[in-house]
């Protein structure tokens, strides 16, 4: 089977190309910001490096066989180097920092919170305890009373 490949689809595979990577730098940022805000080490970051390849080939190879029928061709690796490239050093950098500054303001709004939620559960945990106490105390005056079963 012969496959006509126009300048046209040639053009259409090198644009296609050239969003994949901007794709794979997307994901690629989604990735550095879970490695920073789980501080990924060892296996985990592992499996990190591991999603984001298996994604970024799944992308290269949908827009492969989608626009030239499965041929691996030069140009498109270089158009979606280039373009992964691009965006990783100009967008790429401003939205880490935007990623950093949101990760910043979520610690600032949650962290106040989760102490004041601490403190609230330390203070139900604390009257559960003395409700239980009382509970285990009256039933033990109970059982002095009637002698404890004997």
């Amino acid at each position: 089977m012969v496959f006509d490949f126009t300048v046209f689809s040639g053009s259409s595979y090198a644009l296609a190309s050239l969003a994949a990577g901007v794709a794979i730098g997307v994901i690629y940022g989604f990735f550095r910001a879970l490695r920073m805000v789980l501080k990924a080490k060892g296996v985990l970051l592992f499996l990190f490096d591991l999603l984001f390849c298996t994604a970024a080939v799944c992308i290269f190879l949908l827009v492969t066989f989608n626009y030239s029928s499965g041929e691996v061709r030069g140009y498109a690796l270089v158009c979606c180097g280039a373009s992964f490239f691009a965006y990783d050093k100009t967008l790429g950098r401003f939205v880490n920092t935007a990623v950093i500054m949101l990760i910043k303001a979520v610690r600032f709004i949650l962290c106040p919170l989760a102490k004041a939620l601490g403190k609230l559960c330390e203070t139900v945990n604390e009257t559960v305890r003395k409700v239980k106490a009382r509970r285990e105390l009256k039933r033990l005056t109970v059982k002095a009373r009637s002698g404890f079963g004997l």
